[in-house]
């Protein structure tokens, strides 16, 4: 599962991606919107980094690297697959935020996914992160009319979910 948009390569993990998914996994920031586990050390996070990279390898999973330049700058996953509809998650650096390559890599993934037989792209976001809702309205998502609450890091959030649906 491979794809390129005019600055990202957005592919299977590699070995080299440790480092760069590592300090994603541990980040402060990227933690208070995209739900992780709490790692209390560097192993605990390339542990998960393994895992990602042995999902990111398989047919029946979409889990990729964000690269910009040959460099691992986030990842996209699938968090549930159902029938013809799939639901994404993403994150990328802080440092890479707000330069438009969430917008680049999910309008990548709607089209690649749509071609690859799911009818709808589901993603969600907690009410309070603008920036992702932002990048979801961007690509073309339709606001949907549920919520969900979910209670991460002693704060409950609502989320909010968008859809994209295939226009055969």
């Amino acid at each position: 599962m491979e794809y390129t948009t005019k600055d990202l390569h957005i592919r299977p993990f590699l070995p080299g991606d440790r480092e760069a998914m590592a300090a994603l996994l541990m980040d402060k920031i990227v933690a208070k919107t995209y739900m992780l586990p709490d790692f209390a050390c560097a192993a605990e996070a390339e542990k998960m980094f393994d895992r990602l990279m042995e999902l990111s390898a398989r047919n029946d999973r979409f889990i990729c690297a964000i690269c910009l330049n040959g460099q691992c700058i986030g990842m996209v996953n699938d968090t549930e697959i159902k029938d013809d509809s799939i639901e994404l998650g993403y994150a990328i650096l802080p440092q890479y935020h707000n330069l438009g390559y969430c917008t680049q890599m999910l309008r990548g993934a709607i089209e690649y996914l749509h071609m690859h037989g799911f009818s709808k792209v589901l993603t969600a976001a907690f009410e309070c992160n603008g920036a992702s809702l932002r990048v979801m309205e961007k690509c073309g998502m339709q606001k949907q009319d549920y919520t969900d609450t979910v209670d991460y890091r002693g704060v409950t959030h609502t989320c909010v979910y968008y859809a994209a649906s295939n226009k055969r």
